[in-house]
């Protein structure tokens, strides 16, 4: 309790932002069908319905898909399909794996603004699956006083939840929504749940081949979805201050519209993820640079056998000349890691003996060093440095990276030398 009233003298110390008036885009196209709860629906446009609680009442609205949906190039079936081992991979939490896809809520929060005691979330997007079919709700507030009706109803649905998935929601929606049931005076049914923030997930299998890493992007990249007539999200709490002065609910429609498709694609975007992690070759990955990716989180996992089969299948695509460079690099480490020297050998050997396009001084400082320590072949490890100090020699501006590399190098000939004429090398 005191940690909550601590918090909340923070929050109540931070200025409320200023948002300027904004001119509404036009609609977006409609959404799927809605969902029927047989209460008094309000708001036409929007069909959505008005809630009681002990706190009030608030609207919500619910939309309905068949388990068979498929948005852009991804079946919402590949959700409750598996997904319990990429999930604790992902999210390098092992109590992800043990939640059943009944269980696991996609949240997504539409604001007034960042963050502070005058910061709202105004409409609350859940993401789910039951009874065969995928169900999105939205809790929306007419005003600032049906917060903690929303909350109160927001609560009681949170806390069946097993687990998160999020966008970014590690650092703002978890944290916001937590502050605002602090306000309000009430327990936040999101503390200790496990959470698989896919933000951080995505830069790692994606950023190297998308660049961007905004949902947007990789929505339309990756997803195959383009969004038309989409509101932007710096507009959105625009349209709601424009929306409490006059109560039109057309001019939120955008709103809810957007935050749907968000949750689509965050559904969709773990669908995929997961469904590359948990089978690499079966998904049939198209681009060596997500192979690439692929690997060096399943290596840093500690997966070395994955991570092995995805840079081999890399090694075997287009990439680029440093991305190919660094994928022998990492396959060759792993391989000496793992007690495979002969294999790791191969592949230093393969990248200096080409006509200097596979050439690299890291396979020449690796070889050098097996030779010296494993084989004790002095003889042979000199002839690679030599072979080193030759090409650095060529080169016509000798960066301080490439000085370093060369003192190295420098500094082994010395150390071989010595050993070759059978002195103490101190």
């Amino acid at each position: 309790m005191n940690r909550d009233w601590e918090r909340m003298k923070k929050l109540l110390t931070l200025r409320k932002g200023q948002v300027g008036e904004g001119r509404p885009p036009e609609p977006p196209s409609p959404d799927p069908q809605i969902g029927h709860s047989g209460r008094r629906e309000v708001e036409a446009p929007l069909q959505v319905l008005e809630q009681e609680t002990p706190y009030g009442r608030f609207l919500l609205r619910e939309l309905e898909f068949p388990r068979s949906y498929v948005y852009g190039n991804t079946p919402l079936e590949w959700l409750v399909l598996g997904g319990e081992e990429g999930r604790a991979l992902l999210g390098k939490d092992s109590r992800l794996a043990e939640i059943e896809p009944s269980s696991l809520l996609f949240l997504d929060l539409e604001t007034t603004g960042l963050g502070g005691a005058g910061a709202y979330a105004f409409l609350v997007g859940l993401g789910f699956f039951r009874s065969d079919h995928f169900y999105i709700r939205q809790y929306f507030m007419r005003d600032f006083s049906e917060e903690k009706a929303l909350l109160s109803a927001l609560r009681d649905f949170l806390s069946v939840a097993q687990g998160v998935v999020s966008y970014n929601g590690k650092m703002f929606d978890l944290p916001f929504l937590s502050d605002r049931f602090i306000l309000n005076r009430m327990q936040s049914p999101l503390e200790g749940l496990p959470h698989l923030d896919l933000l951080h997930p995505a830069r790692r299998l994606w950023r190297e081949r998308m660049g961007s890493c905004s949902l947007v992007h990789l929505e339309e990249n990756l997803l195959g979805m383009r969004r038309v007539g989409d509101v932007p999200s710096e507009l959105i709490p625009n349209l709601y201050f424009r929306y409490l002065q006059c109560k039109d609910p057309a001019i939120v429609q955008p709103v809810f519209s957007h935050n749907v498709r968000d949750l689509l694609s965050l559904m969709a975007l773990k669908a995929r993820a997961c469904c590359m992690i948990e089978d690499p070759q079966g998904f049939q990955i198209e681009h060596g640079l997500d192979y690439y990716c692929l690997a060096k989180l399943f290596e840093d996992l500690g997966h070395w056998e994955r991570g092995i089969a995805c840079y081999e299948c890399a090694l075997q695509q287009e990439l680029p000349s440093h991305v190919r460079e660094e994928a022998r690099h990492r396959l060759s480490l792993i391989w000496k890691r793992a007690g495979d020297r002969p294999r790791a050998v191969r592949i230093w050997q393969d990248s200096i003996s080409g006509d200097g396009s596979g050439f690299d001084f890291f396979s020449c400082e690796e070889l050098a060093k097996h030779k010296e320590h494993h084989e004790k072949d002095y003889q042979g490890a000199i002839l690679i440095v030599n072979q080193a100090l030759e090409r650095l020699a060529l080169l016509d501006f000798c960066s301080p990276p490439m000085k370093a590399v060369r003192t190295g190098f420098e500094h082994r000939l010395r150390r071989l030398q010595q050993k070759l004429r059978g002195e103490r090398w101190y």
